[in-house]
């Protein structure tokens, strides 16, 4: 039996479907302690549709229900000692399926002294925990750590309008909703073909079709090239002896608008059934067979045979991150991976920024904190080699900030001396902006890289000659 997710949304709006798509899942007995805590400190931040079970122990097995899971940005977790000890579903089933699909998964500590037991291999092991409690006045708070977290892993509105701007195009997908998992293969099945990978499709996840969405599903057939049709059993099946919601609305809709259809067929369906319910449709073919499918999609796209074409930089991170994150196509790690990394190859930041950050989190790709390191290094050199070329305070600055990121990666794999190089380069950098000008932020800077050289003699137990070396330095500026 499959699975209907519940909806938080912030100011307990009804949800849009259209937001960033988190996963909230813990211990039964920490729903009710933890759930409207977390779900404020993420509203506070991230305008996003929070999903979960009403029942922490329900069973999630059915596929329908998987792919749901599936398309879920971010998985949140409040992390107890009953979480960690007794058997439940959170740890036992979900978060092994984040990590099988790639899926970041952010811890939320809410006991104190569990660390031990928090990074056991077989628990969360050198994952990076937030604690909403921590009673550190020199540590980040927690609010800004979140933020920064979720603003890297979940898509605001303005970046997701940007990525819908670069599809060539949509496809109307219309399904039964009890063939989610059906629809998310044919979904695969269409973006196959390299000519096609950057047209969206347009499905109502989660949705149950009624009278509310009636417009806003014409206005989308209307602006698609094509209406593909899920064909299944299903599809013939009449609740209560009434014709269905895709055989009373949608197709009709779609013959109005004089669009192309393409019935796929993903179970055997009779061809004389399909038309007594479907007047006038078109031959239904399988989508099992890839070449007459391809062929019958293309003609009705009005696309040719092998015409892809190479795409610019930032049109391959757009639809990257589409695929990433499920905007509008299936999630598809493996193809937002192959995109992004071609567009940072070719030296644009948002790209760079982004494969330094999936590296760190484990979002769509394994967690590999060397992978990240690397791309920060390109990072750094790309503002490094910006700023001898124009030599603007602002671009010194930049490439200041991005050394010290780069050396604070490395200051967490134990790499110190690495870190020390990284800290140094920054203070000379900005020794040399700060004697041609005192604005404020060189001097912030400035006071940011003597407290990271502080952090490694801290650690080289050599504070005394740092202060020396420090006051040296003030005195030169």
């Amino acid at each position: 039996m499959e699975y209907q997710f519940s909806c938080q949304t912030r100011g307990n709006g009804k949800p849009t479907f259209q937001k960033p798509r988190v996963y909230f899942t813990c211990h039964p007995k920490d729903f009710k302690l933890y759930f409207q805590e977390i779900c404020g400190y993420i509203f506070k931040t991230r305008d996003c549709e929070i999903f979960y079970t009403e029942d922490m122990n329900a069973d999630l097995s059915h596929p329908n229900t998987q792919t749901d899971l599936e398309r879920m940005n971010l998985f949140v977790i409040p992390v107890t000692t009953r979480l960690l000890t007794q058997k439940n579903r959170a740890m036992d089933s979900d978060f092994p399926f984040a990590l099988e699909k790639g899926i970041p998964v952010l811890p939320v500590l809410m006991e104190h002294e569990i660390d031990e037991l928090y990074a056991k291999p077989d628990k969360f092991g050198d994952l990076q925990y937030l604690d909403p409690y921590n009673s550190d006045l020199t540590a980040i708070s927690f609010e800004v750590k979140l933020k920064k977290y979720l603003e890297s892993i979940l898509i605001g509105d303005e970046l997701a309008q940007r990525v819908r701007n670069a599809f060539d195009g949509q496809i109307f997908l219309s399904y039964r909703k009890m063939d989610r998992k059906y629809a998310n293969d044919l979904m695969k099945q269409i973006h196959k073909n390299p000519e096609i990978f950057d047209i969206a499709i347009w499905f109502d996840e989660f949705l149950t079709p009624g009278e509310s969405f009636n417009q806003n599903i014409e206005a989308s057939i209307v602006k698609s090239k094509l209406f593909a049709l899920l064909v299944t059993k299903n599809l013939l099946k009449k609740p209560n002896g009434k014709p269905n919601y895709i055989m009373e609305a949608e197709y009709p809709m779609a013959k109005a608008a004089n669009i192309m259809i393409l019935p796929a067929k993903m179970e055997e369906v009779s061809q004389k059934e399909l038309s007594l319910s479907f007047p006038e449709i078109p031959e239904a073919v399988s989508a099992q067979n890839e070449e007459k499918f391809r062929k019958n999609l293309l003609s009705s796209l009005k696309k040719e045979s092998n015409s892809a074409k190479e795409k610019d930089s930032e049109h391959n991170y757009l639809i990257g991150l589409a695929y990433l994150t499920g905007i509008d196509v299936e999630v598809d790690a493996e193809r937002a991976n192959f995109l992004i990394t071609k567009a940072a190859q070719t030296d644009n930041l948002e790209a760079m920024e982004k494969l330094v950050q999936m590296y760190q989190t484990g979002e769509g790709v394994k967690r590999d904190y060397s992978t990240a390191i690397e791309w920060q290094k390109k990072i750094a050199a790309h503002w490094k080699k910006i700023y001898y070329v124009s030599g603007k305070e602002e671009d010194g600055n930049q490439f200041a900030i991005e050394i010290a990121k780069l050396g604070g990666d490395l200051y967490d794999i134990g790499k110190l001396s690495e870190a020390k190089e990284c800290y140094e380069e920054m203070l000379n950098v900005l020794l040399k902006l700060a004697e041609r000008d005192k604005k404020i932020y060189t001097q912030r800077n400035l006071s940011i890289s003597y407290a990271l050289l502080g952090v490694i003699a801290q650690e080289e137990k050599n504070l005394l000659k740092h202060e020396n070396t420090m006051r040296s330095c003030m005195r030169s500026v």
